[in-house]
């Protein structure tokens, strides 16, 4: 579930008009929608922090603030806190609250904490926002166990699933709009469903990111050699496909055997946009195509962005000679 939230919060900074819909959405909507909390968030990666706009918590957690006057007891309607995080979380809902995630560095936490209150000064500035003070999110799952790694939504209307693991098939638009009205239901603990106008409107946004991608030059040079290395699960027109068994990946099976979201399998992602990613394979292991395809990294002695060790799996293309490799890399680039 956490995933797919974050699929649907982190597309918004993609394009500027995601900014405006939020912007104009807060405006006419100061409350949250029905006596809960909506949870609307902003994401983008910049120095290795996630920045994000939060009204609402999700099954993220919030970093705990100091402690609170006792919360009033529950309407009826609403829920009561049963925690110090708990509380923070529906203080958070009144208003926006500029987020990132946490990532155990102070250096870089402190950075991350500082910007986005000078960001909040200058929304404050500027617009009608006035956002609390930034808060941290931890963007693991409950037993910290399971890795999470925010996509590239620009493919998203090329996906044949939803989810790294591939738990939901994505039939429709409609399949997309009701996912993200359940995952915003769920992660606000059932105390809020908001309008089916807005998981709708999330969802035809989301669709048209595509538009902002290139078509993929099957006149290269490398497209032969993709056709035969990469073609028989990334295939035209959408460049992904389906499910793949987690054994057949090679890569760390975690997330497959989920007892929350694991199929056993791991979805072929699209490559529509891969040039542009940074961080690839369902943990957001590798550091882009040219460690993808690197054969060095197989072994025991690869040093790559998070650290020495071999990164296992995932291993098509590696084999090829650096000539077709090179091909290959830069065929992928054209997407």
């Amino acid at each position: 579930m956490l995933l797919i939230l974050g699929d649907i919060v982190a597309v918004l900074l993609l394009q500027a008009g995601g900014l405006a819909m939020l912007m104009r959405q807060l405006g006419r909507r100061p409350a949250v929608h029905g006596g809960g909390g909506a949870a609307v968030l902003i994401a983008t990666v910049a120095s290795g922090a996630v920045l994000a706009l939060i009204a609402g918590s999700g099954p993220a957690h919030a970093q705990r603030a100091p402690a609170a006057s006792p919360a009033p007891a529950a309407s009826a309607g609403k829920m009561a806190p049963s925690s110090a995080t708990d509380a923070l979380a529906m203080r958070a809902t009144g208003k926006v609250t500029l987020g990132y995630v946490l990532t155990g560095d102070a250096a870089t936490d402190d950075t991350s904490r500082s910007g986005l209150a000078g960001l909040g000064r200058i929304l404050a500035q500027r617009t009608a926002v006035e956002p609390g003070d930034p808060q941290g999110v931890d963007v693991t799952t409950d037993d910290g166990r399971e890795p999470v790694a925010i996509p590239d939504l620009r493919a998203v209307r090329e996906q044949s699933h939803l989810q790294r693991s591939g738990a939901v098939r994505r039939r429709s638009l409609s399949a997309l709009a009701i996912r993200i009205e359940t995952l915003l239901i769920t992660s606000h603990r059932e105390a809020v469903r908001p309008p089916r106008e807005v998981a709708l409107g999330l969802a035809l946004y989301l669709d048209s990111l595509a538009d902002s991608l290139p078509s993929p030059r099957v006149d290269h040079p490398g497209a032969a050699v993709f056709a035969a290395r990469c073609g028989r699960c990334h295939s035209p027109p959408t460049w992904g496909g389906g499910l793949v068994p987690a054994w057949e990946v090679g890569t760390d099976p975690t997330l497959a055997r989920s007892a929350t979201r694991g199929t056993g399998s791991y979805r072929v992602p699209s490559l529509r946009g891969v040039g542009a990613r940074r961080w690839l394979l369902h943990d957001g292991s590798v550091e882009g195509l040219d460690a993808l395809l690197d054969p060095a990294r197989l072994s025991d002695g690869y040093r790559g962005a998070r650290g020495a060790g071999a990164i296992p799996g995932h291993v098509f293309g590696t084999d090829l000679p650096a000539a077709e490799r090179s091909a290959l890399r830069a065929f992928l680039s054209t997407m």
